[in-house]
């Protein structure tokens, strides 16, 4: 077998790094948090921090950047070493306003006064 065709061994996470989590906001200022462990900084985005401020938060590890989907995917992970507080998969990323797939709220007509 050529060096070309051997499978590429992919590391696991490391949940136990250092992490920095920075969240940008478009009506507050960017927060930026340092964590011990990285699954502590994964937990935090997904059950701390409002449900649509995942989609403009990333973690920084040892120079690597996680963001949005793949912060959630972490969480979701069977590898996740903290006991999770919200089900799998319940903050949806589609959801967020003006996003495609986000549900569109629509006006509701007033009832007529009864005569």
């Amino acid at each position: 077998m050529e060096e070309s065709d051997a499978p590429l061994a992919i590391a696991p996470f490391d949940y136990e790094a250092h992490a920095e989590l920075f969240m940008a906001g478009k009506r507050r200022a960017a927060k930026y948090l340092r964590f011990d462990r990285a699954a502590d900084a994964i937990r935090f985005a997904i059950e701390e921090a409002p449900s649509r401020s995942l989609l403009l938060t990333h973690i920084e590890i040892d120079n690597a950047r996680i963001s949005g989907r793949e912060i959630r995917d972490l969480y979701d992970s069977d590898a996740f070493p903290l006991t999770r507080r919200l089900p799998s998969g319940s903050a949806d990323l589609e959801a967020a306003p003006g996003r495609a797939g986000a549900p569109r709220s629509r006006a509701i007509e007033p009832t007529p006064p009864s005569r």
